[in-house]
């Protein structure tokens, strides 16, 4: 867990300083015109519903069959090109189903009260291209074990965004240009994260001139089917609240169900780093039949997930009145904070189980992911279809909540029937006896008339409470190996 606990913290450190700014954002920009935020997030999240159609399974195949290839002369460049290719490919043919169904999409938006749907749909386009390719590129680069710079790349983002909103707020830029800046700061997200493959690595964009990457086909090609049906039913699964809400509802609750949503979803901004550079490692491991490794890694990134989720929850519920009494026109949002609770369990949840996924998608059993992915999809479809019109946006948060855990628990009953392993031991039931502790704790802490004297006081007596009793009861070695480390270099800084 070396590398991975190392990449996975300057991943982490990065995502986080990122977190800061969409905090402020979130708090005192967002909430300004939350229309235009719901726009912003509507195209943003319609174009990354159809990423997966476009990279064909891609990713799931730079991860499985990249080890086959890496270091042997023009055969790992050729295959990394021909995965590109295969995107473009994918890019084309949706491309081509786009425009086919043009007409009865623009009639379904055409009959919103608010013209901006109409007025900028298809701008979905170049944001599909853009975020397609890069998250192909990002992948390829996790494979080198390299996590951080793209991950500054796609966190520039919530730099950009926020500054063209406050350009727009301000009269300086019209509502053309916000949206023309986000699309062109995605492709140049895009350029940048090539270059830096281009860089690590011995790929050379340019046509192969022979085919010695070559797998068996029928083998490269259905795991290449699957992965693409299970990617999309995950974004699907994931991802399609927002999209549904301003759908069936508007732009106004949309931008309110994102802001909620993003508050809940940086509580798993870790799983992301541990996913990432974990997969290659089992990948590897399950090659090399070391299932000792893969139990150890399983078992590792739960508790270390659960920790740091659990951290996170806890800062983010008990202090979640006064975050939201820091925005303008806070009445709206503090009315929907079931939202961020509901949203936030599943995170939690997830986390708990770690990397469960990747698992099944290298060891062989990778259908299970498919049809597991395909319940998911099912379940939240379903779910936002039936509750949003009854319950508004908390319907489209209790859908959510509901088939990821289920999801989950689906995922940890198959791997302890096949492969005899559970990510959980007795520290996770002394985390989790933690965490409850804590928040009982922060409950008794008396209110004060200020939020910003709120937040400081419970976040403090939260960090001076959970840290120590995580760190002297040793939940997570990789966890305090992280704390002594980070004491020793204070020292250092010290002296």
């Amino acid at each position: 867990m070396g590398i991975i606990i190392r990449q996975s913290l300057k991943y982490s450190i990065v995502n986080y300083a990122a977190v800061l700014i969409g905090v402020f954002s979130t708090i005192f920009i967002y909430p300004l015109n939350k229309q235009v935020y719901g726009l912003f997030r509507f195209l943003m999240d319609t174009s990354n519903l159809l990423v997966p159609i476009v990279l064909i399974g891609t990713p799931a195949l730079s991860v499985k069959f990249f080890p086959i290839f890496k270091g042997v002369k023009h055969k790992e460049s050729e295959f990394i090109v021909h995965l590109f290719w295969l995107s473009i490919i994918g890019f084309a043919a949706t491309l081509i189903g786009l425009f086919a169904f043009k007409d009865p999409i623009a009639a379904y938006y055409g009959k919103k009260a608010e013209t901006y749907y109409l007025d900028y749909l298809w701008f979905i386009i170049p944001f599909l291209f853009s975020n397609a390719i890069f998250s192909l590129t990002k992948q390829i680069t996790t494979n080198y074990s390299r996590i951080v710079w793209p991950s500054i790349f796609e966190s520039l983002i919530k730099i950009v965004f926020p500054v063209l909103f406050v350009l727009y707020h301000w009269n300086y830029i019209d509502l053309d240009w916000v949206i023309k800046g986000v699309a062109i700061f995605l492709f140049l997200v895009m350029f940048m994260s090539l270059w830096y493959l281009n860089k690590i690595s011995s790929v050379r964009f340019k046509l192969p001139k022979t085919k010695s990457w070559e797998l068996e086909k029928r083998e490269f090609y259905k795991y290449a089917a699957y992965f693409t049906i299970g990617s999309a039913g995950s974004i699907i699964a994931t991802r399609i609240d927002t999209f549904m809400v301003g759908s069936m509802i508007d732009l106004n609750r949309t931008g309110i169900y994102s802001i909620a949503a993003l508050i809940a979803i940086n509580i798993g901004i870790p799983v992301n780093a541990i996913t990432a550079i974990s997969s290659p490692i089992i990948s590897k491991s399950i090659a090399a039949n070391n299932w000792t490794e893969v139990e150890s890694i399983y078992k590792k990134s739960s508790i270390t997930l659960l920790l740091s989720g659990s951290f996170l929850f806890l800062m983010v519920w008990t202090n979640i009145d006064d975050l939201f009494g820091l925005m303008p026109d806070n009445n709206e949002m503090s009315a929907n904070k079931l939202v961020v609770l509901l949203l936030a369990i599943a995170k939690l949840f997830d986390m708990a189980t770690g990397v469960n996924d990747s698992i099944t998608a290298y060891s062989g059993h990778y259908k299970i992911n498919f049809y597991s992915i395909l319940l998911l999809a099912i379940m939240n479809i379903t779910g936002n279809i039936l509750l949003i019109p009854q319950y508004g946006i908390l319907g489209a948060a209790i859908s959510p909540m509901i088939a990821s855990i289920v999801y989950n628990l689906v995922k940890l009953t198959y791997i302890k029937w096949v492969f005899k392993i559970i990510p959980f031991t007795v520290n996770t039931i002394k985390l989790l006896m933690i965490a409850i502790f804590v928040y009982l704790i922060i409950l008794i802490i008396p209110f004060t008339h200020s939020n910003i004297v709120n937040l400081v006081v419970r976040s403090v007596i939260l960090t001076g409470l959970f840290v120590p009793a995580v760190y002297f009861l040793r939940i997570s070695d990789d966890v305090n190996g992280v704390i002594e480390a980070l004491f020793l270099k204070i020292r250092k800084m010290i002296k």
